[in-house]
């Protein structure tokens, strides 16, 4: 449960998160009492290790309702696709990540397919670790 004032009134919220295999499956959301609303999905994950760092989860819990895709930081694998749904309860953005790894198993790389109301844009991306 989240407490938070915006605009002179204090808004009470109340996420759920639903796992599959250690990854998150579903997102719920719940705003001041309403009923619960899917605001996210996880549908596929790869099979190496999450490599973002812990701190991601706990940031994840600051972008409730702004950046959905977030909540999956808080799984055990990475995100390959996955869908995130607006307040009415329809699809709002669907991901398609495809990633490069390393001998090391970190990635190296990747290419992140994002719909967006019929548009659909690519981001590539380059990793690079500095692990002692």
């Amino acid at each position: 449960m989240t407490k938070f004032s915006a605009f002179g009134s204090e808004i009470n919220a109340i996420t759920r998160i639903n796992f599959k295999d250690k990854n998150v499956n579903a997102v719920y959301t719940s705003i001041d009492g309403e009923p619960e609303k899917l605001a996210f999905r996880g549908d596929v994950y790869d099979q190496p290790p999450q490599f973002h760092p812990a701190a991601y989860k706990t940031a994840a819990l600051g972008f409730v309702g702004i950046a959905n895709n977030f909540f999956s930081f808080f799984g055990s694998n990475n995100l390959v696709s996955g869908m995130i749904y607006d307040e009415d309860g329809q699809v709002g953005q669907k991901t398609d990540i495809f990633y490069e790894y390393a001998k090391n198993g970190l990635p190296s790389s990747s290419q992140t397919m994002t719909e967006r109301n019929g548009e659909t844009s690519t981001q590539n991306v380059k990793y690079e670790f500095k692990c002692d």
